[in-house]
């Protein structure tokens, strides 16, 4: 250790030396660098005052920038470099290169080193020139050029207070380089460029002038050939030898990363030389380049020298003091270790021991005994062990006297066996105990107490008793064999499911329960598996000892110690003949008929997918004939089930018969069933194929001595057809047939009708649609007024439904109406349109107009028993409004269908105030009779006659009796359809006076209709 603290020392030593070199090397770039910098920015500074801050060169600046014309600019321009020319050449033939006027805005006013390029924007590509702009003070730092690369002085031009631009000075690296080598003689120095910096300012046609620095692949090297005059002079081949050593130097280049200053030696050409790096920033504080110094540098040889002289002398001193103390120590050393040794054994042996006084007072423990009491040694040196952590099975409190540990080394004598220990978070540990009595001068001195855990040993042994009962008592067969295959040992199940015993297989190959049924290769996969997976499941074929056959799951797992080595292969195998034998006969009830075993609807189903699929790739057909028997439930009731069970096995074995090579015959439930036949070339073939089916099902079946009669109603649909269809809709559409045989008279067949099928699935669509349009809200009512053709009064408005469909635009009732006969959706439609109507006269009655309105009634609403039930709730929500605001329109058909019952609704509503009207009075068949006996106040002739009268003779006859006939019972006459003047002239004259009609006014949205009364009107109607 002395002798490492004096290298130590002599080490620190040379660093501090070395360090403070470096300082001296770095400090003396930096000064040289810096009055480089400085001396050039007195030169600037005196070009400046001298030459530039001149009144004519300022007055120019201003004269430049206060014109706009181009070529008044370049006279100003010329008149400034011929005045400033002489200061040029001067900066010119001594050190400052370039001479660059800016104007107040940033742009290049005059380069005299290019005379010809100006007006570009500075502000955004030269930060020294932004700084100055934007400060009005001088500034000066390094930044790469788009030529060549140096030192800039940007100062700030002013006349008076008025800022009239800048002026930049420049040095190429050269110029810098020649002073420093004139102030730092001795040094070679290198100017490497920022690569990405360079990129971005220099011009792609001047890339070519900057090659890759040895020192880092981020920097280059500017003007490496010379090509320009201003380029400074290659380095010597010893630079560039060190250069390319030191670019293999990850310290280097960790170093010029960081951007941070350094030193950095090397041996080269049998001398050492220093390389020192000074990293060089742009105005901004951003790294752009380093100047490297490269010159011998004696002194760290020397250094280093001087340390390895000292460190030699310093280790022969040691080492004659070392031999001298090694002697002294060496007698020492040998009785420590000893000690040690003895230490050592105690205190790294897996189990813990303690030693007590005869008093019982513990003296020792060691680690791994404080470890598994959880005691520290100052805790128990010095305390009765029995009272500290002896524990025993009643209290834990027993005196010493009855610890059998305590007693028997009290009395001399060995104690091994197990006992439990108390640790100190009071949980217990069990532990084997081996106790001996200690004798000094052949007296008893105390005890020593080795005690082991053994909380693994105990759960180890339960675990073994654990295995050993599941051994014993599992349900599945368990085999443990050798690495061999030998039987080792087999448990009471495996006796059971083979019949084996134990003394029986011991020792013997499992090959003794095989089969035969499986081969040579099966058992080759088996092993391969086993090998490479160290396990294998599968069903195995095995004979019992009997000679019978059985079917085990068995699973094979290989046994491997701690190192990988094979040690057993264990076999657990469970006996599945009884449960495959199940699972077949589950598979066979998945798919068939228990009673007849026919295929039943699940491979029916799948069966016609694939002969559908095979039809189309080949353009034939497939039939499918739904077979329902007539009747059956009366041989059922009449005979029992068991009859009719034997009569459908019967025909399920005349339906097995009837099909042929492809067919499918099945049984659907109860007396259905289902025939798939294949492979056909017209429908006329399903003709035939279901004759045959009701010739088979119709021949006399003899049970029990009884002769029975069946027939059956048999509905058939062909594939392919116009529209797409599946296995499901096929069979649903034979269904649909078999019910239309049933309806036509049973014991016969049907074909599927597809075209019916497609309108009752196209009125369904629509209704479904109609349905969606009420709850939606795109029903509107519009409103035909009906006026007094005498007076002109406006006497009502009837409502007409419409559609205000989102896409097809607002639709007329006959686009409708017609999907909604006799529906149950027409009823709600025409309650709603009733509701409507009233919610409009209520609004056009606060608004000061009251008009009636009324509302078509079809026939399925009107015979709704609840029907006036249903106008009193309607008025009871507009209280307000008077009797007779609510006319209700019925046709002819309408009444006679149920006259005694629309009687009766009439007379009810008549109570109401509620009017009824007999819509398209003519069209129908109504007598006289059934005229006196519907009790309406109101008669509307239909449009029809009205249309033709002026040229129909007929028509007008027929009108001239309509309006006696309606005079004679006292009825109100209502025209429809007037279109013209003379139309209702010519109603007038034959005593018709209230009419309705396009000639009078279309119908309308009631908005609208507040309108037309208002020009109705205007031209002498009343309201």
């Amino acid at each position: 250790m002395v002798w490492g603290l004096v290298l130590l020392a002599l080490y620190g030593n040379w660093q501090d030396k070395v360090e403070l070199h470096h300082e001296r090397q770095q400090g003396a770039l930096e000064i040289a660098y810096q009055s480089t910098v400085n001396t050039f920015q007195l030169a600037a500074q005196a070009y400046l005052d001298e030459a530039v801050a001149r009144p004519e060169v300022l007055d120019l600046m201003r004269v430049g920038q206060e014109t706009s014309d181009a070529q008044a600019q370049a006279v100003v321009r010329g008149r400034l470099y011929r005045a400033l020319w002489p200061t040029y050449q001067r900066l010119h033939d001594g050190e400052l290169r370039e001479l660059h006027l800016h104007t107040a805005d940033g742009r290049s006013f005059l380069r005299f080193f290019a005379p010809e390029y100006y007006g570009d924007d500075l502000l955004t590509t030269r930060p020294l020139v932004r700084q100055v702009h934007q400060t009005r003070r001088p500034a000066s730092g390094f930044e790469t050029g788009r030529s060549l690369s140096g030192f800039r002085y940007v100062y700030p031009l002013f006349d008076g207070d008025e800022f009239l631009g800048s002026v930049e000075f420049s040095i190429p690296f050269r110029y810098v380089r020649e002073m420093m080598d004139r102030l730092d003689q001795g040094h070679e120095f290198q100017l490497m460029l920022r690569r990405e910096r360079v990129e971005e300012r220099v011009p792609p046609g001047f890339l070519a002038l900057y090659e890759p620095a040895p020192l880092h692949p981020g920097f280059v090297v500017e003007d490496a050939g010379l090509r320009l005059p201003d380029s400074p002079p290659p380095p010597s081949a010893e630079v560039l030898a060190i250069s390319d050593k030191l670019g293999g130097m990850r310290g280097v280049r960790a170093t010029i990363d960081a951007g941070a200053a350094d030193v950095v030696p090397l041996d080269f050409a049998g001398q050492t030389w220093a390389a020192v790096l000074l990293p060089i920033h742009d105005p901004a504080g951003e790294l752009v380049a380093y100047v490297v110094s490269f010159a011998p540098d004696p002194f760290s040889r020397m250094f280093r020298w001087d340390f390895i002289r000292a460190a030699l002398v310093a280790t022969l001193l040691l080492g004659a003091v070392l031999m001298l103390l090694l002697r002294v120590l060496h007698s020492r050393e040998v009785l420590r270790g000893e000690r040690a040794y003895q230490q050592a054994i105690t205190d790294t042996m897996a189990d813990g021991l303690y030693a007590q006084d005869k008093k019982g007072r513990l003296t020792f423990i060691n680690p791994v005994g404080r470890d598994l009491l959880g005691y520290r040694e100052e805790d128990v040196l010095g305390r009765r062990a029995h009272a500290l952590f002896h524990q025993h099975d009643d209290d834990g409190l027993a005196g010493s006297g009855q610890c059998p540990l305590e007693r028997r080394v009290a009395a001399g004598r060995y104690f091994e066996g197990e006992e439990t220990f108390r640790r100190r978070d009071g949980s217990e540990i069990p532990v084997e105990v081996s106790s001996r009595p200690l004798y000094q001068g052949g007296h008893w001195a105390g005890s020593v107490t080795l005690f082991r855990d053994i909380t693994e040993r105990r759960r180890a042994r339960a675990r073994l008793k654990l295995a050993a009962s599941v051994f014993t008592s599992a349900n599945e067969g368990i085999l443990i064999t050798d690495p061999q295959a030998r039987i080792l040992m087999v448990n009471q199940a495996f006796t059971r499911i083979t019949g084996y015993h134990q003394d029986e297989v011991e020792g013997r190959d499992p090959k003794l329960l095989a089969s035969g049924r499986h081969g040579p290769e099966f058992f080759q996969e088996l092993w391969r598996v086993l090998d490479e997976h160290d396990h294998w499941q599968g069903e195995l074929w095995n004979r019992r000892k009997s000679g019978e056959l059985y079917l085990q799951l068995i699973t094979i797992s290989a046994v491997r110690d701690e190192s990988g080595r094979l040690i057993n292969y264990v076999g657990l195998l469970s006996d599945i003949t009884d449960m495959k034998a199940y699972q077949r006969k589950l598979e066979f009830l998945t798919h068939y008929d228990p009673l007849t075993e026919l295929p039943n609807r699940v491979l029916l189903l799948d069966r016609l997918r694939k002969a559908m699929q095979l039809a189309q790739r080949e353009q034939r057909r497939v039939c499918v004939a739904y077979v329902d028997l007539d009747d059956f439930k009366t041989i059922n009731d009449v005979h029992g089930h068991r009859v009719g069970d034997q009569v459908l096995l019967e025909l399920a074995s005349r339906l097995s018969a009837a099909r042929r090579e492809g067919d499918t015959a099945s049984r659907l439930s109860g007396d259905e069933f289902a025939m798939v036949f294949v492979n056909l070339g017209s429908v006329a073939e399903c003709h035939r194929m279901a004759a045959r089916v009701l010739d088979a099902v119709a021949r006399p079946i003899t049970i029990e001595g009884v002769a029975l009669q069946t027939s059956a109603s048999i509905g058939v649909a062909h594939y392919p057809q116009d529209e797409e269809v599946d296995a499901e809709q096929l069979l649903r559409q034979a269904d649909q047939a078999m019910y239309q045989a049933k309806l036509q008279g049973k014991n016969r067949h049907h074909v599927f009708d597809v075209a019916g099928d497609r309108q009752l699935r196209d009125q369904h669509e629509s209704l479904t649609r109609l349905e969606l349009a009420l709850a939606r809200g795109e029903f509107v009512l519009h409103y035909q007024p009906k006026v007094n053709l005498r007076t002109r009064e406006v006497v009502g408005a009837e409502a007409l439904i419409r559609w205000q469909h989102p896409e097809r635009g607002l639709l007329p009732p006959a686009a409708f109406l017609d999907d909604l006969n006799g529906q149950p959706l027409e009823v709600a439609v025409s309650r709603w349109v009733m509701a409507r109507a009233l919610e409009q006269v209520e609004t056009w009655s606060e608004q000061g107009v009251h008009l009636p309105v009324s509302v078509n009634v079809p026939a399925l609403h009107l015979q709704q028993a609840d029907f006036v039930d249903q106008i009193r709730e309607l008025l009871a929500r507009h209280p307000g409004l008077p009797r007779n605001s609510l006319e209700l329109e019925i046709l002819e058909s309408s009444a006679l269908a149920s006259l005694d019952h629309v009687s009766r609704v009439i007379q009810g509503c008549a109570a109401l105030g509620v009017d009824f009207s007999l819509d398209d009075f003519g069209t129908g068949y109504a007598s006289l009779s059934y005229l006196k006996r519907i009790p309406v106040r109101i008669v509307k002739i239909d449009r029809s006659f009205v249309r033709d009268m002026l040229e129909d003779a007929d028509d007008l006859a027929l009108l001239e009796g309509i309006v006696r006939l309606t005079q004679v019972f006292d009825l109100q006459l209502i025209a429809e359809g007037v279109e013209t003047p003379e139309q209702g002239e010519r109603l007038l004259e034959l005593g018709c006076e209230q009419a309705q009609g396009y000639g009078i006014g279309r119908p309308m949205p009631a908005g609208s209709l507040l309108e037309w009364l208002s020009a109705w009107q205007r031209q002498g109607g009343t309201a």
